[in-house]
């Protein structure tokens, strides 16, 4: 791993993109948000953080191995595990909250190809594949996002509303 420049720029989106939510989040704090809001910020803080730490892994652990190929089987090991259990929890989330065909085909696809090409790099040990499938990662908070903030999506939780306060 000669230049992870790319790896550091995902790992940069990634956290601009926790930032930025959690600045959303912030702001919202003199209005009442619902649970559903809640749900979907960690979520998305979720995945945005997962990004940043899958994106500097290999890194770091190339400079204690310095196996290109067996770091990024590695990572993308670690990768297929928090991919595999996303999907799981998506799963899981389903028998409470019932979206619509399309978000599911979305958020499914986005899913299902991550795992794949992160289980695929176990075998292969590519760098390409290893960068397509965090920017697949990355694309779930982004898409996510993108749907909370442009029509506010209801989460398998119920329709309540409370204020934020401080604890």
């Amino acid at each position: 791993m000669d230049n992870p420049s790319f790896l550091y720029a995902i790992a940069g989106v990634a956290m601009s993109m926790a930032g930025f939510t959690g600045i959303v989040a912030a702001l919202r704090r003199a209005e009442a948000v619902r649970r559903q809001h809640l749900f979907w910020i960690g979520i998305i803080l979720w995945h945005c953080l997962a990004a940043t730490f899958l994106a500097l892994f290999p890194v770091t652990l190339y400079a204690l191995w310095p196996d290109a190929a067996g770091v990024l089987r590695v990572s993308s090991g670690v990768l297929a595990v928090f991919a595999l259990e996303r999907f799981w929890r998506s799963l899981q989330s389903r028998r409470f909250w019932r979206p619509s065909v399309g978000l599911i085909a979305v958020g499914t696809s986005i899913r299902t190809v991550d795992s794949l090409l992160a289980l695929v790099n176990v075998a292969v040990g590519s760098l390409g594949l290893y960068e397509l499938a965090l920017l697949l990662l990355l694309g779930m908070p982004a898409y996510s996002f993108g749907l909370l903030f442009t029509f506010g999506l209801d989460a398998p939780t119920e329709p309540e509303t409370r204020p934020l306060t401080r604890s």
